[in-house]
């Protein structure tokens, strides 16, 4: 019944896996008031501006958060976070901290709401709103280890083969066909800048494995990022943002004011760590035909230097720029 919501096959298993964590919490509702309640979450997740963040996107944050089970209290929880986190539009570059804080603020409310109807207690409904705001800011404690497991089970995708990334790449560009190209490059640019800033971007001890790989996977992504603004914008003076190892938002003024709209109190861990929003696990079908054997950087400018067991090297953009001038120089010249 569920797959009439989705604009894709929705795996047979999520919608009774939503009706199962829902019991597990609490849920006083019937088990067909919590399936109704179920398909208009799928409803939501199938939309069809959601080129990535489909119901795929959520059976994957599902399936990790099983994965990681072992590292967290309770898996029927984050469960829940994991399919109300789709009641409002996905998030992949970069937003202002009031804009950050307005999606956060209308994904707690439908949260609440819906899960007070369906008889989930209020203490726990409030501990779901905290998780969800701890997930999309990504900067949960250490200590917090639920929500350690589900920043993790959320940005799995960065670990991926090159190939599975370039596949990932081009939907979040296509699911932000929205902004002009130059609006998103430089969204996107600060947004995956702001997950390289962190110290640590999987926090969970499981998790911690991928950290090599889905750094790489950015790091190219930035690199290309800084090459195409480049060659839209040669000097790279349009742009107030384009400067070598440019702060970003700290955390502090983005995830301070969510908690403090959902009366949770901030970790101290805020201060430290900067703010990004979900990622996930699985690529849109619409993305299979990409030929398999195809580097994440075909057709793209070569702008790192990858050496063998080591992390990517990054030009600035102000040597792309100069390389750039250089080169127009010699073809003058000639």
């Amino acid at each position: 019944m569920q797959e009439k919501f989705s604009r894709r096959c929705t795996p047979r298993w999520l919608l009774r896996s939503f009706v199962d964590s829902m019991l597990a919490c609490g849920a006083t509702a019937s088990e067909d008031a919590l399936s109704i309640a179920g398909e208009k979450l799928l409803f939501r997740w199938g939309s069809p501006d959601r080129v990535f963040h489909d119901t795929h996107y959520l059976a994957s944050v599902i399936s990790h958060i099983d994965e990681l089970a072992d590292n967290c209290h309770d898996p029927n929880l984050l469960q829940i976070v994991a399919w109300y986190v789709g009641t409002v539009k996905p998030v992949s570059v970069y937003l202002s901290a009031e804009e950050f804080a307005a999606r956060i603020e209308q994904c707690q409310l439908y949260l609440e709401e819906s899960c007070l109807g369906l008889g989930i207690a209020v203490a726990k409904v409030e501990r779901l709103k905290e998780l969800l705001t701890l997930m999309l800011c990504h900067n949960p404690s250490p200590h917090e280890v639920d929500a350690t497991v589900l920043n993790d089970a959320d940005l799995a995708v960065l670990a991926g083969t090159p190939q599975e990334y370039k596949k990932y790449r081009l939907a979040i560009q296509e699911e932000n066909k929205n902004l002009p190209e130059v609006d998103y490059l430089r969204k996107r640019r600060r947004y995956v800048k702001s997950l390289l800033q962190q110290k640590n971007i999987f926090k969970s001890p499981v998790g911690a494995q991928w950290e090599v790989g889905a750094r790489q996977n950015l790091e190219a992504e930035l690199a290309n990022l800084d090459s195409a603004l480049c060659s839209l914008d040669p000097t790279c003076e349009s742009d107030p943002d384009w400067i070598e190892n440019d702060a970003f938002t700290p955390a502090a003024s983005v995830s301070t004011l969510i908690f403090k709209r959902s009366n949770v109190e901030t970790p101290a861990e805020a201060e430290l760590e900067t703010t990004s929003c979900a990622l996930p696990k699985f690529v849109s079908e619409d993305f299979e035909e990409l030929v398999e054997d195809t580097s994440s950087l075909e057709f793209e400018p070569t702008v790192l230097d990858k050496r063998a067991n080591e992390c990517v090297k990054r030009l600035s953009a102000k040597e792309l720029a100069r390389q750039a001038s250089k080169r127009n120089q010699q073809e003058t010249g000639e």
